[in-house]
């Protein structure tokens, strides 16, 4: 008689246990629950109204450019040609007085203020001013400057032809020239009078172009300007 235990029959009625479905090879495991992180994120903005739009190039060419303050230059120093504006309302006609007020800077040049005619002549020798009449003129591609036009000493030789060569030079492109071995300038011509275009000249007065020119610390209205007490050797007034 055999010892061996009989395995107890299996009835194919009975429920079989689950094997675990396999997982998909790309599947991850779960981890513990965390909790999601909260992104503040802004409302989304409209850029349409930083884009160009096709035609906006032509729209800024129509529309005249803002004018900064202009230098101040002497004809017979610019190395190119000029045109200066020829209506008289851009040549003034009457003088500026004006200072040069030493800089403290080092290595720095005197700046020009604008000062009132009494206080030029209570506090000032004549020497240490001046008057200058100011025309607005122009090298190609539109650089305008204020240039320098004698008002002084006309009978001297090189202001007299001066004058003569600015008046030229309302008629187009002329390069303003010392004349060799003389006293005086002259007005050279182009080959091509056409060779650069002619200014689009600024729709500002005159008078408005010099006030931007001098900022307000340049313009001496009063005794206790800073300006005026550095050229007298004055100490500054401290309120």
């Amino acid at each position: 008689m055999s010892n061996e235990k009989k395995k107890p029959a299996i009835d194919q009625n009975d429920p079989q246990p689950s094997s675990p479905a396999p997982r998909p090879k790309d599947e991850t495991v779960a981890g513990p629950a965390t909790t999601p992180i909260q992104i503040n994120v802004p409302p989304p903005v409209d850029l349409s109204a930083f884009a160009s739009e096709m035609d906006d190039d032509d729209e800024v060419a129509s529309v005249e450019q803002l004018q900064g303050p202009l230098n101040i230059k002497k004809f017979q120093e610019i190395k190119d040609y000029v045109w200066v504006h020829p209506d008289p309302a851009y040549t003034s006609t009457r003088p500026y007085f004006l200072v040069d007020v030493p800089s403290d800077e080092k290595g720095g040049k005197p700046s020009l203020h604008l000062i009132l005619k009494t206080l030029a002549h209570q506090y000032l020798d004549s020497s240490e001013w001046t008057r200058l009449n100011f025309a607005l003129a122009s090298m190609p591609g539109d650089r305008f400057f204020l240039g320098i036009v004698p008002c002084r000493n006309l009978d001297n030789a090189f202001n007299a032809s001066m004058l003569v060569a600015i008046e030229q030079a309302k008629q187009g492109w002329r390069r303003i020239l010392r004349v060799h071995g003389k006293d005086g300038y002259y007005a050279k011509a182009p080959i091509d009078p056409d060779f650069a275009q002619p200014p689009t000249w600024p729709s500002a007065s005159l008078a408005e172009l010099v006030d931007a020119h001098f900022s307000p610390h340049r313009k001496i209205l009063t005794p206790e300007h800073p300006g005026l007490l550095r050229v007298l050797g004055a100490r500054q007034r401290i309120d």
